[in-house]
């Protein structure tokens, strides 16, 4: 009998398994989270010329804010997009913030500009006097530009214009009506204009006391209308002016200067004579207002025109000189003056 023997042999196989994923890819652990994309352009821009750039935010629902550091302002935005022009050469950094509910995003990005800087345009600015402006008036008028050395000139469409070449002029009119008055500015080949009117009228004289054509030294005495020696008794005279809206008054050696604003060439003028002394014992006193008179001697007292009889009034003079008096009597000097005791 044979035996035949089997040898049972048994492999065991070991195999490697590797498990590769996508490169650079990470999951988003909030993938709900607000963010906001802003890609500018990696060309350099030039001085001067917008540049539209759109930010990207992750969710419909938000609103985005710009803002720019740099050289350079932000001159529109329209939802998402925003525009962009830098006034010089360099790097100008464009910032977004989207905003959604309580929850915000930001992004930024860089922008190069090259060139040069945009000269800003020739500008000039006139200024003219408002208001009224009557014929006898001279109205001064002057004009400014954004560039100093810019050369400025003037011209109008009636008057007399006198253009002093320093950027002033003088117009006047002997007719009522409005002008126009352009001031040009030039500079290379750069021309830029402004333009004003202004409003010429008559003098408003009715009922305005006319300035004095005559010349004369203005004087004070209380004792002119008498030969008798001063006393305590006679009155003193004193005359006094406050300003009214829009004026200002001077008191000069030998009366004020009234300058107002009205503009119509008749200016009133507030004058007070109430500070006059009455004198001793008497017990009244009298006014008497009266202008433009023409004497030189205080012994004829030629009144000129009366307008008053008030302590204070206000009355209404024409733009000019005037020579107003003021002569004030008591019941002592009117009582003399009856009884023939005083005379020139």
């Amino acid at each position: 009998m044979r035996t035949v023997n089997i040898l049972a042999r048994t492999c065991t196989l070991a195999v490697a398994i590797i498990i590769t994923g996508c490169p650079g890819v990470t999951p988003d652990p909030n993938p709900d989270a607000l963010n906001v994309s802003l890609f500018c352009p990696s060309a350099e821009q030039n001085v001067g010329q917008p540049l539209t750039i759109t930010a990207t935010p992750s969710r419909a629902t938000a609103t985005t804010m710009f803002a720019v550091t740099g050289d350079a302002t932000i001159t529109t935005t329209d939802g998402n997009d925003v525009t962009v022009v830098a006034s010089a050469a360099g790097e100008v950094t464009l910032t977004v913030t989207a905003t959604d509910g309580s929850d915000t995003a930001t992004d930024s990005c860089t922008i190069n500009y090259t060139g040069d800087s945009q000269p800003e345009p020739l500008a000039i600015e006139i200024d003219c006097p408002g208001g009224i402006t009557t014929t006898d008036d001279i109205a001064q008028i002057s004009a400014d530009a954004n560039d100093p050395i810019a050369i400025i000139t003037f011209a109008s469409n009636g008057g007399e214009l006198n253009d002093n070449a320093d950027a002033t002029a003088t117009l006047t009119s002997d007719q009522p009506g409005q002008i126009t008055v352009t001031a040009t500015a030039m500079l290379d080949d750069q021309t830029a204009t402004s333009s004003c009117t202004i409003n010429f009228e008559a003098p408003n004289t009715v009922d305005a006391i006319p300035a004095s054509r005559i010349v004369r030294a203005p004087f004070a005495s209380a004792c002119a209308q008498n030969v008798v020696n001063c006393t305590t008794s006679f009155p003193v005279a004193i005359i006094g002016v406050t300003a009214g809206e829009g004026q200002t008054v001077t008191e000069t050696d030998d009366g004020f200067i009234v300058q107002g604003s009205s503009g119509s060439g008749v200016e009133t003028v507030n004058l007070i004579g109430a500070n006059s002394g009455m004198g001793n014992t008497a017990s009244e006193i009298f006014y008497s207002w009266s202008a433009n008179a023409t004497d030189e001697d205080p012994c004829t007292l030629a009144p000129g025109n009366a307008f008053s009889t008030n302590a204070n009034v206000s009355a209404a003079f024409a733009v000019g000189t005037h020579y107003v008096r003021l002569t004030v009597e008591n019941d002592l000097t009117r009582d003399a003056e009856a009884s023939g005791l005083t005379q020139c």
